[in-house]
């Protein structure tokens, strides 16, 4: 199966409490696994272990996104 793809997508930070935590994107993801994220809903992903600009990719615990068009 392909990566799924995030489109429209910001980073966002997790709040622990009063603390700040890791980063995770959120956005419209196509093609997941998942079968409970349908096509084009907005969605966030788990906390992000890496992120390439460069090649256009960001990966969670579990998943490698291919990131799209970013929001703006």
């Amino acid at each position: 199966m392909d990566n799924p793809i995030i489109e429209n997508w910001v980073i966002n930070q997790i709040m622990l409490g009063e603390k700040m935590g890791g980063y995770y994107l959120q956005g419209n993801i196509y093609n997941h696994p998942n079968p409970r994220i349908l096509q084009g809903e907005k969605a966030s992903t788990s906390e992000l272990k890496s992120i390439d600009f460069e090649n256009n990719k960001a990966v969670t615990l579990n998943t490698t996104y291919i990131l799209g068009l970013r929001d703006t």
